[in-house]
């Protein structure tokens, strides 16, 4: 997209914008009525109110130009020692793709992300990444970040689509299989031990050996052997830790695919994939379909950690492409959460339980053997949810806001937002204030994948008008200004 240099527009020009933004969005209201009925869009439109446009001036307050990306909280942002990172750029851009503030532009943060933050994002992310294939910030050493996968592999995910956005390649070869182009941000060419070093040349078996020695380095360690993953796997807990386990082993899920693709052009004779799904089903419920094994009554039972859990495991099941036993008990299950009363300690608690429904959903299209079977398998949940649709959406509505701000942006917990993301510090601990994960999520993501699960269309909260606000807003930007904190208040940091 051509970068669009904006100028401060009047009122009425904001108010024409956003008069076309209203008349797209009840152009969608319109098309749930017609196939719901009065109650249900209406009980919808309610829902969607909780999102106004204030949310655009506190997203745009979190990104950073003299970097390239997002915080993931005012604390972070104003505190010496926190910076930018990658998950949080992704979600950023993310609520502004799933608001429908791109949506003028062909929808995706891709096609309506300004130019100037491309190019901005592009080089910070791209900046980042090690000899390994994974990427690093500078406030989170690396030497802890290895010590959890799940932060490790997330950033991984989202980094190399941030990086291409700009129009850049990642450096490195990725443990998913991107391919690096052997340049550093700065242009500087790297040879095959990472440094700005020319390259010596080599005789052709010298060449293949050295390629082989390179295709190896960017295999995580847990996938360099059919006895290392046996053994990884067996330092989980997965039928005590469901959530816990699922969590690291589903954002390592696109390493373990690509490592099977490598695998089968290798000729091994072992599958990475084949051993994670007889580990995984090893460990499920038949009879509710989770990998949770109280029942309710039994001490410690805990419906929203079960849920969580599964929605993880499903997670990989997804990830790797394998087919999820008891697919429909595992939705029972999921909808359980939904009418749970009991007091949700973070956003996941209510958001998982649409997100699990969703992602069921997917792997009973992928895995069906035609697509009859699976619309009717899918068909016969979903006139579950629609027999009492509203109600869902009031227990849905009435627990997300819970977490909302005045902004109406959100915080992970209640009264405050998580001071670590995957073990690693994003805020000033006990701060209440919204974050960018919590945001994406009460926002954007569960209303959005409850009206999936019903089989509705997601109307547009903003459109034209917000982009042109949030360009503005980034553009004119003053300076931001860190202050210290006293070590003692940060004593969270998983280092310390």
């Amino acid at each position: 997209m051509k970068d669009i240099e904006t100028k401060l527009f009047d009122g009425k020009t904001l108010a024409r914008w956003r008069k076309t933004d209203e008349a797209k969005r009840d152009a969608v209201y319109e098309e749930i009525r017609a196939k719901v009925g009065d109650e249900i869009t209406d009980a919808i439109k309610d829902f969607y109110s909780l999102v106004t446009p204030d949310i655009i001036d506190w997203l745009a307050g979190l990104y950073d130009r003299e970097v390239g990306g997002f915080y993931y909280s005012e604390s972070g942002r104003d505190t010496v020692g926190y910076g930018p990172d990658i998950e949080s750029t992704g979600q950023a851009l993310g609520i502004l793709e799933d608001l429908g503030v791109f949506d003028h532009l062909g929808g995706t943060a891709g096609q309506g992300t300004p130019d100037f933050m491309k190019k901005e994002i592009s080089r910070f992310v791209k900046s980042l990444q090690h000899d390994n294939g994974f990427f690093y910030h500078p406030q989170w050493p690396k030497e802890f970040v290895d010590k959890y996968p799940s932060r490790r592999g997330r950033d991984l995910s989202w980094a190399v689509g941030l990086v291409r956005m700009g129009g850049l390649e990642p450096t490195y070869d990725t443990p998913e299989g991107a391919k690096g182009d052997g340049l550093l941000v700065d242009g500087t060419r790297v040879n095959a031990s990472g440094n700005g070093e020319s390259a010596i040349a080599l005789s052709k078996a010298e060449a293949e050996v050295k390629a082989r020695e390179e295709a190896l380095k960017t295999v995580p360690e847990f996938l360099r052997s059919e006895e290392a993953l046996r053994a990884y796997l067996g330092t989980l807990d997965f039928k005590n830790g469901s959530y816990k386990c699922g969590n690291e082993l589903v954002s390592q899920a696109g390493q373990i695919k690509y490592r099977e693709k490598q695998l089968r052009e290798e000729g091994a004779d072992w599958s990475a994939v084949k051993i994670v799904e007889d580990y995984l089903n090893e460990f499920q419920n038949p009879e509710t379909g989770l990998w949770y094994w109280k029942n309710p009554g039994d001490e410690g039972y805990d419906l929203y950690g079960a849920i969580n859990g599964m929605l993880k495991t499903v997670g990989i099941y997804n990830g790797i492409g394998i087919r999820l036993p008891h697919p429909l008990k595992a939705c029972k299950a999921a909808i359980s959460g939904i009418y749970s009363e009991e007091i949700p300690i973070t956003v996941c608690f209510t958001y998982n339980s649409w997100l699990a429904l969703y992602f069921i959903f997917k792997n009973i299209r992928d895995n069906a053997e035609s697509e009859d079977e699976a619309e009717e398998a899918i068909a016969s949940i979903r006139r579950e949810l629609m027999a009492d649709a509203i109600n869902m959406i009031k227990a849905t509505k009435k627990k997300v806001m819970m977490f909302r701000k005045e902004n109406s942006a959100s915080s992970y917990l209640v009264d405050m937002s998580c001071p670590t993301s995957q073990w690693m510090p994003v805020a000033i601990p006990k701060t209440n204030e919204a974050d960018v994960n919590a945001t994406v999520i009460c926002s954007c993501e569960t209303g959005a994948k409850m009206l999936q699960a019903f089989g509705l269309p997601v109307p547009p909260v903003f459109g034209r008008a917000e982009y042109y606000r949030f360009v503005e807003l980034v553009k004119n930007q003053k300076p931001i200004v860190k202050r210290d904190h006293p070590l003692s208040e940060v004593k969270d940091r998983v280092w310390l």
